[in-house]
């Protein structure tokens, strides 16, 4: 059993190969030789002294530094370590140790004794930490141009609004690339043969992957966690999260609570949206006023189909719905289908309530949800609809409809109801059903196994 000595050894020094790694080449070492500096380490085999010479001797090191001057090199430890430069009273006197002794000058840099370049290079080392202890190679954005190559397996990029340049390009290797962009803005790298974008706490406005000069191999986009509002603009389109450039790509909604979210799929036939345990609002947290706007407002000139992906990380007994909206805004004319799946979660099925009507726009529209487990609540407006139910319980009404309408319920107790005018067919299946029609017409109400209410 590894003793708590023994850990508390092993982390510092991990922390202070990290320490070196981020100063002389501003990322993370590869696994491997992480662990065989700090088995030499623990083992008493080597000080740190020597493994700074080693790191220094090491072939990425001298071809980093090859061709530089004394100052030169000096200037890119203190940047890639604190990303500030160094007094001129330091750069004279460790530029004139550099050549002697380099090591001796990357120890000094990393041992500095300003508690606020401590604690700025700590943090480049907690994300160096996170880097090496994930599956595959990641690699992380620095203060420079930087230019990050994947591997074979599934890399993951980190970045941040500091260190993230418009010239700094990704480009990925022949795994399942994940870029994760923490307190992102809209200024994105060259993206080539990346699959993964995350934005963390993204700071809200518009981001156009679109515009990205080398963008392919993209197939997601997440939004985690909730975005950043300024508070200062009191031009609302400007504050919420608006994703363009999603043709072919999905759009992920994960634990974000807090926002109106706006996304573009351009000329794509298909809106691809996940939701994560996302609760979605109409509010918008300006300063000290609360303004109101659309909770999610799905775009696309040519869409003709949304297929939204439910999702929880918690038991359903603890949020029957998982995901909720409070206003659904289709903005897409060619709109002639939605489908509905969803996934088990611990104790439960992912389910969805939309709070405000949806609007059809007069269109007919089929609504696949028979892949879909969790319970789901939503009335649709002024359409013709066919509606296929999953095996949760369903409670779906349609309001001013434009043509004969068709319910089919699923496995689950469902309500399913149409106001409005026109030959409409209910029907429900095992469960305890409510099948209601009120309006003028021809209606055909069928109940299935369980005590059903047809009216």
């Amino acid at each position: 059993m590894v003793n708590r000595f023994e850990r508390a050894r092993t982390e510092t020094n991990k922390s202070n190969v990290q320490q070196r790694y981020v100063a002389l080449l501003g990322s993370a070492p590869d696994p491997a030789s992480l662990n065989g500096y700090v088995g030499q380490l623990n083992s008493g085999t080597s000080s740190i002294d020597n493994i700074t010479q080693q790191i220094v001797n090491s072939v990425d090191v001298q071809d980093e530094y090859d061709g530089l001057t004394a100052q030169q090199a000096v200037n890119k430890i203190y940047s890639n370590a604190f990303g500030a430069s160094p007094t001129p009273a330091d750069l004279t006197t460790l530029a004139g140790e550099w050549a002697a002794n380099p090591a001796s000058v990357v120890t000094q840099i990393v041992n500095s004794p300003n508690p606020s370049l401590q604690r700025i290079l700590g943090n480049k080392v907690s994300v160096a930490n996170v880097v090496t202890e994930s599956v595959g190679t990641e690699l992380v954005f620095t203060d420079n141009n930087d230019i990050l190559r994947g591997t074979t397996g599934d890399d993951i990029i980190i970045g941040d609004a500091n260190s993230v340049q418009a010239t700094d390009r990704i480009i990925g290797g022949s795994g399942t690339d994940t870029f994760q962009y923490y307190n992102a803005s809209n200024v994105l790298p060259r993206l080539q043969g990346v699959e993964k974008v995350e934005l963390i706490n993204f700071k809200v406005g518009t981001i156009d992957f679109s515009a990205n000069p080398s963008l392919s191999g993209l197939k997601e986009v997440t939004l985690k966690n909730n975005p950043q509002f300024l508070g200062t603009i009191l031009d609302r389109d400007s504050e919420i999260p608006n994703i363009r450039g999603l043709r072919n790509i999905r759009l992920g909604i994960d634990n974000v609570s807090n926002t109106s979210i706006r996304a573009n799929f351009g000329n794509g036939s298909d809106g691809n949206i996940s939701l994560v345990d996302a609760q979605l609002t109409n509010t918008l947290p300006l300063g000290n006023f609360n303004f109101s706007h659309d909770a999610l407002t799905i775009e696309g000139s040519r869409v003709n189909t949304v297929n939204i992906s439910l999702k929880s990380e918690f038991p359903a007994t603890n949020s029957p719905a998982n995901n909720t909206i409070e206003t659904l805004v289709l903005n897409t004319p060619l709109l002639s289908t939605i489908n509905i799946n969803g996934d088990s979660t611990p104790n439960g099925d992912a389910g969805l309530t939309v709070t405000d009507d949806i609007d059809l726009l007069g269109r007919n529209v089929t609504i696949n949800a028979s892949g879909t487990r969790g319970n789901l609540t939503f009335t649709l407006d002024s359409g013709a609809v066919d509606y296929t139910g999953g095996s949760g319980i369903d409670d779906i009404g349609l309001s001013n409809p434009t043509g004969n309408s068709t319910f089919r319920g699923g496995a689950g107790n469902d309500t399913l109801t149409v106001n409005g005018n026109g030959n409409h067919t209910l029907s429900g299946d095992a469960g305890n059903d409510t099948l209601t029609v009120n309006g003028n017409g021809n209606h055909t109400l069928s109940g299935d196994a369980g005590n059903d209410t047809l009216t």
